[in-house]
């Protein structure tokens, strides 16, 4: 579980809320955004990664493909400093991924906070997808 007492103390103002369900529910309501083909698409080429806080991490296959490039130019480069440009490489990607969970996290936390669940966190090339869902026909959550 991912309860902390700073999630269970703090609340966002209702201001931040009113933004956040205009610009992330209404266009879901009007079938925008990446709803079911997003998700399905999601599912066919990625891995699931495992699961953080009652939510399934997956990771696009082009990732891959991305970290296999950027250590192939490295080992292109060779030299005496190619263990320090791997350590590195590894340490940019880690840190960068973790941040882009971090940020979906926020998300779907905020979904949560609404009322709806995390479905999964797709992490791709172009950083990352939280998808979730919120109770049908409920519009404010009652806290």
């Amino acid at each position: 579980s991912c309860h902390t007492s700073l999630e269970c103390s703090w609340a966002p103002p209702p201001s931040i809320l009113r933004v956040y369900r205009v610009a992330v529910f209404f266009p879901a309501m009007l079938g925008g955004g990446f709803s079911n083909q997003g998700s399905q698409s999601s599912q066919g080429y990625a891995f699931k990664l495992g699961r953080l806080c009652d939510a399934e991490i997956r990771v696009s296959l082009f990732v891959l493909l991305y970290i296999g490039y950027n250590l192939f130019k490295i080992l292109q480069h060779g030299g005496q400093a190619m263990g320090f440009l791997l350590m590195r490489e590894v340490g940019n990607t880690v840190l960068l991924y973790a941040t882009v969970l971090c940020h979906e996290f926020g998300h779907g936390n905020m979904a949560r906070y609404l009322g709806g669940r995390i479905d999964h966190i797709l992490l791709w090339v172009f950083g990352g997808i939280c998808f979730s869902t919120r109770p049908e026909g409920k519009i404010d959550n009652p806290k």
